[in-house]
């Protein structure tokens, strides 16, 4: 059967091939909704990635709702050493990208640091990347960082009571700022 014959077909019945460019103007949200029904989660995620990196228009659509949760965005880091300071901080973990907020969980007596901190990022891609390197040397000492949410239960516990008992020993109670970090990185756990 000759091809042009088959083009010449389709053209007749309102279907222009020209029509078809990679785009399929007619199907509805709704339309896409049906078609994709039966993917696995893990199907849509391979699709939906592999799009989001050719994509801008994507990517900038899910970073938006990734960033809604601030919880995803923070980061905990331990083994700071006494000296240092929030700023420090900052300047190290803003080569991943813009922070909301950097804190370096201070002692009130002695004006030291306690050994830990927190990170938020604005944007979620920022702590994405600093996690790919999950322990940096800050000021000569060895540090970890992980997610805030990825703290279990049991973890935040422990941290809950070396925090209290750090603070014992110096003036017998957690500040209202330390309870802040850690209950609410308890409360996404």
């Amino acid at each position: 059967m000759d091809p042009s014959n088959k083009k010449r077909k389709s053209d007749e019945n309102g279907i222009s091939s020209a029509a078809f460019d990679g785009v399929f103007p007619d199907l509805t949200k709704d339309d896409i909704t049906k078609i994709i029904d039966p993917f696995t989660r893990d199907q849509l995620a391979d699709i939906v990635s592999s799009v989001a990196t050719r994509s801008p228009d994507l990517l900038s659509a899910i970073r938006s709702i990734a960033d809604r949760d601030t919880t995803q965005r923070k980061l905990f880091i331990r083994g700071l050493g006494w000296d240092t300071t929030t700023d420090g901080l900052r300047s190290l973990f803003s080569a991943y990208g813009d922070l909301d907020e950097a804190v370096v969980i201070m002692d009130k007596s002695t004006g030291k640091s306690k050994g830990y901190g927190f990170i938020t990022f604005h944007h979620i891609d920022g702590a994405l990347l600093a996690l790919k390197e999950p322990s940096k040397k800050i000021d000569g000492r060895m540090t970890i960082h992980t997610a805030a949410f990825a703290l279990p239960t049991f973890a935040m516990k422990e941290l809950k009571a070396y925090c209290d008992a750090q603070v014992m020993a110096v003036h017998g109670t957690c500040d209202e700022g330390e309870k802040k970090y850690i209950n609410a990185s308890a409360d996404a756990s």
